[in-house]
């Protein structure tokens, strides 16, 4: 891991990584697929963040900003509103040391606003299956440029 995102973890008060992010971190940034299953609050988001994070802070910022109509660089499904949003928050405290931007496109909230902030570009949208497909239907923007994508899936109400 980059010294950055080190001294990024010991600011936010990230101690030590948890199982899940001691198994999962490694292969990722091998650019290995990962399928991880651990409860809720045990570190599954930053698991995938991370590698991601690591990856887009290591672009250069004229090929990151090149071709930024073409979409974002990631997309992360969430199965819900309020896991999406928790995803987009852990995005931008990783993310905000390395200008690395993150947009929800989720229901219940204004699409034409949502397009919007879309077509503004941005380096990362975590959404709902509904609105992304909407998104995509309303051809607010393409996602031609997506190199990696996640799903995080919680069965239980913990």
């Amino acid at each position: 891991m980059k010294p950055e995102i080190i001294e990024l973890l010991e600011e936010i008060g990230y101690d030590q990584p948890t199982p899940i992010q001691r198994q999962a971190i490694p292969i990722s940034l091998q650019n290995r697929d990962v399928i991880g299953i651990a409860e809720t609050g045990s570190g599954k988001t930053a698991a995938f963040l991370l590698p991601l994070v690591q990856w887009l802070s290591g672009l250069d910022a004229a090929k990151r900003n090149e071709g930024w109509d073409e979409g974002p660089f990631a997309i992360i499904m969430a199965p819900t509103r309020e896991l999406a949003m928790q995803i987009c928050e852990e995005s931008d405290k990783f993310g905000k040391k390395f200008d690395i931007t993150s947009i929800t496109v989720i229901g219940g909230q204004d699409k034409g606003d949502q397009g919007f902030r879309l077509q503004q570009g941005v380096d990362i949208v975590v959404g709902t299956p509904g609105r992304l497909l909407d998104m995509l239907e309303s051809r607010y923007r393409g996602f031609g440029k997506v190199l990696w994508s996640e799903s995080q899936t919680n069965f239980r109400n913990e």
